[in-house]
């Protein structure tokens, strides 16, 4: 934070902006700079609580399941949408190639996390042997690659993904099925057409969201029962070969039914940049 604020205090931006804001919002506050805060999960709540209350704005999707509070600006979409919305993200199914995946082959996008957030405290995620049953069982109806934040077990290996990190929203576009420990990126597959389960004992707002208005993600707790269950959903969806085909149908009526977020964000900084030059 002090370094951010050396940085702030010598270039003075007109508008700070950030996820979270724990760093932001302190230093915002601290020099009369008004700080935009962007938050979607509603169990951080340290960051949150200090991030509010130090922030200027504080920009939420609707669904956040807390308190609207005072300052807490809210809007009809996800996070995800500042970079996934078709007016920014062109998928090219040429990447596809660069993954080891043939044209038109079905594949399963397995994500794995580290739970090393503060937010993430507690919580253990799916154990080992459900780990190794998902991607068995997912195995009979396509090609499975895993991406994890943590070092897979020895068996797991051969499932690692081999391609550039950096162009993952390629694959979850063309991939059958998005299974595992991450919000962002179930909510992300949401959003490009792809079904998505999702476990974690919280859950999140946004993800129950785009359960129950879109149907496009299947939200799980981490206990025994549910990994069981959460696996048996995905067969499910790998057993119906219009699982796709329908995905891509909800993920157009979820774009249609939520706003371009980006635009918003940029109708909020040439506002608080007019309201500046208005003052000097």
């Amino acid at each position: 934070t002090y370094r951010f604020y050396r940085i702030a205090k010598k270039f003075r931006p007109s508008v700070l902006m950030g996820l979270m804001g724990i760093t932001i919002a302190p230093v915002g506050k601290l020099l009369g700079i008004p700080s935009l805060v962007f938050s979607d999960t509603e169990n951080a709540k340290l960051a949150n609580f200090i991030a509010y209350h130090l922030c200027t704005t504080y920009i939420t999707p609707n669904c956040f399941e807390r308190k609207k509070w005072k300052k807490n600006l809210r809007y009809n979409g996800y996070h995800e949408l500042t970079y996934l919305h078709p007016n920014y993200f062109i998928p090219n199914e040429k990447i596809l190639q660069e993954f080891e995946i043939q044209k038109n082959e079905k594949f399963i996008l397995i994500r794995f996390v580290s739970w090393g957030a503060s937010h993430d405290i507690g919580h253990h995620g799916i154990i080992e042997k459900m780990k190794i049953k998902a991607i068995e069982e997912f195995s009979k109806y396509g090609k499975v690659l895993v991406s994890s934040e943590e070092k897979l077990p020895l068996k797991l290996d051969k499932y690692k993904i081999k391609g550039p990190q950096e162009k993952i929203h390629h694959l979850i576009k063309f991939a059958t099925l998005l299974y595992g420990e991450s919000a962002t990126m179930a909510s992300e597959a949401a959003i490009l057409g792809t079904y998505a389960i999702f476990l974690d004992n919280e859950g999140r707002g946004y993800t129950n969201d785009q359960e129950k208005r879109f149907n496009l993600v299947f939200n799980f707790s981490e206990t025994m029962e549910d990994q069981k269950k959460s696996i048996n959903k995905g067969i499910e969806i790998l057993m119906n070969n219009k699982a796709k085909t329908e995905a891509l149908k909800k993920s157009m009526e979820l774009l249609d039914k939520t706003i371009d977020v980006t635009k918003l964000i940029v109708r909020i900084v040439l506002l608080i940049n007019k309201s500046i030059l208005k003052k000097n």
